[in-house]
């Protein structure tokens, strides 16, 4: 009988490490379960990958714009392409024209899709159907397209070698001053007329920094940055 309470007590310790091993170990697995994570509170939200495996003409993406029915367009270095459920599918355009880079995309309210290109110009995509916009500044490449308000009130910007303003289906150069077009334009925003002041264009420049000018333009202000 002596002995008795020793081994009870060796008994009862190695009970209860079992039990302690026993809740780690179901911690740890209800821990581990893909059910039980909330990627949400921990700041992940559900993604898909689209590489060239998907469709993709390449996986360098330049631009990427959604038009208002929710179709995805992207522009790749090489070639443009559309979503399609859990693939995309290449557009070529026209005999091929838009199987090179893409260098900008714009996606109007109106449901149209431009289309910058580099060496064929800009395009445009309406009711399914390819129209070529021509060429803003002749053989220098377009560095972004820009759209502003909708309907019959939409403006479409080219910048690049200059800024120029979409007119009907071609482009009317804006009289930017000299010390604006010294440098290379890469964006443009529209300040819409309001108490009385007219509207402005900010143009931004390679080398010549910040210009805002009058809506048309006539004068431009260097702003400091």
């Amino acid at each position: 009988m002596p002995c008795a309470r020793p081994r009870q007590a060796t008994r009862a310790a190695l009970a209860a490490l079992l039990v302690v091993f026993a809740t780690v170990a179901g911690l740890a697995n209800a821990r581990s379960s893909p059910g039980d994570i909330d990627l949400h509170r921990m700041g992940w939200l559900p993604s898909d990958t689209f590489g060239v495996g998907q469709g993709m003409p390449a996986p360098t993406v330049n631009a990427i714009a959604a038009l208002p029915d929710g179709e995805v367009w992207l522009g790749t270095t090489r070639g443009l392409a559309r979503q399609s459920g859990p693939r995309m599918v290449a557009e070529p355009g026209p005999d091929g024209v838009l199987e090179g880079a893409i260098l900008d995309l714009v996606a109007t309210p109106d449901g149209d899709l431009l289309v910058a290109t580099d060496g064929h110009g800009v395009w445009r995509r309406r009711d399914g159907q390819w129209t070529s916009l021509g060429a803003p500044f002749g053989s220098e490449r377009v560095q972004r397209l820009r759209s502003f308000g909708h309907g019959n009130g939409l403006r479409v910007f080219a910048i690049g070698h200059g800024v120029a303003e979409l007119s009907g289906d071609g482009w009317q150069a804006l009289p930017l001053p000299a010390e604006v077009r010294r440098g290379e334009q890469f964006d443009l925003a529209l300040e819409p007329a309001a108490d009385g002041r007219r509207g402005a264009l900010w143009v931004a420049s390679y080398g010549t920094g910040l210009h805002r000018c009058n809506d048309p333009p006539g004068s431009c202000t260097a702003v400091p940055i």
